[in-house]
């Protein structure tokens, strides 16, 4: 059957559809239809085994065959600790020390938003808020992306509607703006046809629609999915967009504006040429010898959730523009005064009511949404593990008693009251363990810290920066949290293989995690030595690739990650229970 037949099959089956009730309707939720328009207007369009044979028979060279257009906004993705920003989900600013922010995958308008918020507006405005202000968006995200009437559209799988499309992981820069070039051509191509075949079908002309898909979730809190048709006007240049396209267009309006997109992968860490890349941007657009002391460069980061891959660009960022500062004053990072590490560390206010409301919806569609709310959790409510020494108080009380037990009883009464005794040291050590974990002490970071020229002031101005970036995803708190996935899986015994496959994801993950913030504390220190990125690029001393690679203990170290990761994971030596102390050089 060839792609007009059954288009227009799909056109001309309007009536038996509505006969049947299983249908989809004309138009999305945002172009809501009114109870006085015509019923033929409102009448359901696709059965579900026609709608399976028009997304397979898609033939666009990226919208292909057994592809959806995925509305990116869903349920659940704006996090309740955080002030809602209209069409800017997630959206916060890492300190107000510092203007660096972050943010879920915005509407066009919500871009209008951000820009207005961080005072930057067209060259010919006469604001006072943005003489002198430019602004760099980093887009962090691999999946294609495509707007349609100003919101945001990701490529996926039919068969995997809430996972990023594998094929596309590492993925350069280049090839993503050429697919999603091509994606927008696909869209356009696809209204134009379906607007052919209904007017071949006699449903009248001019009705250019997409069909899309969007998560909604039913009455049982479970999540959905649902095609409808979005409609569409080829002749409009705003109403089928590339993110590549919203920022040239502000640029054109006068918006000191500059757009790089630095594919990462969900739920990876950053290749450390990506941090390369964020570096180059931010020494190009502002140049440390840029006479204007006043002059201030904001950087914006964004991925699909506005959590992991966000909050990593946001601690670069933030690690650049305190490096900037130091320079200016004759100073290193790593001299940093404790007034300002004691700043930078006071949250700004959350918002929104406190992590006790928010509630992440189970296999949310952001990888790194998962725990989000872990980091805000009470350290005591860790999932409790039986062990043999779980005796109850009644037992207790029956081997004391006796109860013609004999001699034996009286033993186990002994082991129980000695298990109970050696289980509260167990769980005093236990939770000294766990707080230094949490406070990144783990030893392949302090091997990194022994490496590293002040190595220990390297990790303090990590940690600092990463807290204050952590209002929605702290970096080295999610490293511990792989020991107590979000999903409580329970003994393995008949259910081994979910069980098994749950927490070995979780491993994976909090390996991910460690990696990443073992390339943040090389980061930090690279910015101090004589090839940073102040002085480094400009000199032509070296990218932070090349000094990485150029140390073999480095390089191998952070390989025993992979290798070890058991190891790499476990408590250092130094296991205090308390904070470390900085001290500035």
């Amino acid at each position: 059957t060839s792609v007009i037949e059954v288009e227009g099959g799909l056109a001309g089956g309007a009536s038996s559809a509505s006969a049947s009730g299983n249908v989809i309707g004309n138009v999305g939720p945002h172009r809501p239809r009114s109870e006085s328009e015509p019923e033929s207007d409102r009448r359901r369009f696709l059965e579900d085994e026609q709608i399976l044979h028009f997304i397979a028979l898609r033939s666009g060279s990226v919208l292909g065959s057994h592809t959806i257009l995925k509305e990116d906004h869903y349920p659940g993705l704006q996090s309740h600790i955080l002030s809602k920003v209209e069409g800017a989900p997630n959206f916060r600013r890492a300190s107000d020390k510092l203007p660096v922010y972050g943010l879920a995958i915005p509407t066009v308008d919500g871009i209008r938003q951000v820009l207005a918020r961080v005072g930057v507006a067209p060259s010919s405005s006469s604001s006072a808020a943005s003489a002198g202000c430019s602004l760099i968006w980093f887009n962090m995200r691999e999946e294609p992306v495509v707007y349609l009437n100003g919101r945001p559209y990701v490529l996926r799988e039919h068969a995997r509607p809430f996972k990023n499309m594998q094929e596309y992981s590492n993925i350069s820069t280049s090839r993503v703006a050429s697919m999603e070039k091509r994606l927008k051509q696909d869209v356009l191509n696809e209204a134009t046809f379906t607007a052919a075949a209904a007017a071949a079908a006699g449903m009248g002309e001019g009705r250019f629609r997409v069909l899309v898909t969007r998560e909604l979730v039913d009455s049982e809190h479970r999540r959905v999915i649902n095609e409808e048709w979005e409609e569409v006007d080829p002749s409009d240049p705003a109403s089928v967009l590339t993110p590549a396209d919203i920022f040239d267009s502000l640029r054109q309006e006068g918006f000191p504006v500059e757009y790089v997109r630095i594919p990462v992968t969900d739920g990876k860490a950053p290749q450390l040429s990506d941090i390369d890349d964020i570096c180059s941007q931010v020494l190009a657009m502002a140049p440390n010898s840029d006479p204007d002391p006043n002059a201030t460069t904001v950087l914006v980061f964004s991925c699909q959730g506005g959590a992991g891959r966000t909050t990593t660009g946001m601690v670069v960022g933030s690690l650049l523009h305190l490096r900037r500062q130091q320079e200016r004053a004759g100073e290193k990072l790593a001299a940093l005064p404790t007034a300002t590490l004691a700043s930078l560390a006071k949250r700004l206010s959350l918002g929104g009511g406190g992590a006790e409301h928010f509630q992440p919806l189970e296999g949310s569609s952001d990888y790194e949404m998962f725990d989000v709310a872990r980091d805000f959790e009470d350290d005591d409510d860790d999932e409790e593990e039986e062990t043999e020494d779980d005796v109850g108080d009644e037992g207790v009380e029956a081997v004391k008693g006796g109860s013609g037990l004999g001699s034996a009883a009286r033993a186990v009464g002994v082991v129980v009251r000695l298990s109970r005794g050696e289980r509260e040291k167990r769980e005093m050590s236990q939770h000294l363990v766990e707080q230094s974990l949490k406070e990144g002490n783990y030893s392949v970071i302090h091997k990194l810290q022994n490496l590293l020229t002040y190595g220990d002031q390297a990790k303090a101005v990590s940690d600092v920066v990463i807290d204050a970036c952590g209002k929605l995803k702290n970096l080295r708190k999610a490293i511990f949290a792989y020991r107590k996935p979000r999903k409580r899986w329970g003994h393995s015994w008949g259910r081994g293989d979910e069980s098994l496959q749950g927490r070995h994801a979780a491993f994976k993950k909090g390996i991910e995690y460690l990696e990443r913030y073992f390339i943040i504390i090389a980061f930090t220190s690279w910015l101090d030595s004589d090839s940073g990125a102040i002085g480094g690029y400009d000199s032509g001393r070296g990218s932070f690739y090349e000094w990485f690679h150029a140390r073999a203990d480095l390089k191998e170290l952070k390989k025993t990650i992979r290798s070890n990761p058991g190891q790499a994971l476990s408590a250092s030596g130094n296991v205090h229970g308390g904070q470390q102390h900085f001290q500035p050089l």
